[in-house]
C-alpha cells in the first residue's frame, strides 16, 4: 500500500506532537508537585516566622515588666511577667509542634533553655527583693541582659 502526501504529513506530525505532548504533560506534573512542596513550606516557614516574632515581641514586652518591677517593687509588675510568661510558653509549644526539621527544634530548645535561665534569675532576684534582703543588682542585672540578648540573638537566626 502506497502512503498518500496526507497520510505521511499525519504521521510525521503525531511523530513529532506525541512526544511533546508527553513531555509537556510530564513536565506539568511535574510543576504541580513542586508547586504543592513550595505551599507546604511557605506555610510552615510563615508561621514559623509568625511566631517566632511574637515570642521575640513578649520577651520584650516582659523584660520591661521585670525593669519596671525592680524599679518600682509594684507586685502588679510582677502580676503581667507571670502572665507574659504563660504567653510565651504556649507560643514555645506552638512553634515546636510545628518545627519541620531537627535544627528548628534544636534552636526552639536551646532558646527555651535560656528562657528557664531568665525566668530562674529573675524569680531569685524578686524572692530577695521581698525580702528586703541586700543583692548584688548588677550581676543579676547582667545575668538577664546576657540570657534575652542569647535568646534574641538565636530568634534573630
Amino acid at each position: 500500500m502506497k502512503m498518500t502526501i496526507l497520510t505521511r504529513i499525519i504521521i510525521g506530525y503525531l511523530a513529532i506532537f506525541i512526544p511533546v505532548a508527553a513531555v509537556s504533560a510530564y513536565a506539568f506534573s511535574q510543576l504541580a508537585s513542586f508547586r504543592a512542596a513550595t505551599n507546604d513550606i511557605l506555610q510552615i516557614d510563615n508561621r514559623m516566622k509568625d511566631v517566632v516574632q511574637k515570642i521575640a515581641d513578649s520577651l520584650l514586652a516582659q523584660t520591661r515588666y521585670e525593669r519596671k518591677y525592680v524599679i518600682t517593687r509594684d507586685e502588679e509588675l510582677v502580676n503581667q511577667f507571670m502572665l507574659v510568661e504563660q504567653d510565651i510558653n504556649a507560643r514555645f509549644d506552638e512553634a515546636i509542634s510545628i518545627a519541620n526539621d531537627e535544627r528548628k527544634k534544636d534552636t526552639l530548645t536551646r532558646i527555651r533553655r535560656f528562657y528557664a535561665h531568665y525566668e530562674q534569675v529573675f524569680s531569685k532576684e524578686v524572692t530577695l527583693m521581698r525580702h528586703q534582703k541586700t543583692y548584688p543588682q548588677a550581676m543579676y542585672k547582667e545575668e538577664k541582659e546576657k540570657a534575652v540578648d542569647a535568646m534574641l540573638l538565636e530568634l534573630k537566626n
